[in-house]
């Protein structure tokens, strides 16, 4: 039997391993054929945004990543409408197309899934 999965990006991309630890957990998970829907909220909205420059603190950046979503058929991909408001972002400054979600259906994005995996 399927779980969903819903894995929540809260880490920003630089600065620890979580950021990119997720997103190898979202490849892993749908090589297996798992449900799977990404949530970025809190400062992982910011590994969403075009033009990391990683190689600046020696790490990749996550565009090629991300990219790569639709060949793994992820393509659940959710952003919190409130993150990006406080950072003064929006869809375009972003690698890949994301669905924003108020704080309501955020909630309700939680409740439908049987499995949260928080970084």
């Amino acid at each position: 039997m399927t779980k969903r999965i819903l894995i929540i990006c809260r880490k920003p991309p630089y600065g620890s391993s979580l950021g990119r630890e997720a997103l190898d957990i979202a490849l892993a998970s749908s090589v297996f054929d798992q449900s799977l829907s990404i949530l970025f909220t809190g400062e992982g909205v910011w590994q969403l945004h075009k033009g990391q420059k990683g190689q600046q603190v020696d790490q990749k950046g996550y565009d090629k990543l991300l990219s790569a979503f639709p060949l793994y058929e992820i393509n659940d991909l959710y952003v919190d409408a409130k993150s990006i408001e406080q950072r003064q972002l929006t869809q375009d400054d972003f690698v890949v197309d994301t669905q924003t979600l108020n704080s309501d259906e955020v909630k309700q994005l939680m409740a439908e899934h049987d499995v949260l995996l928080n970084f």
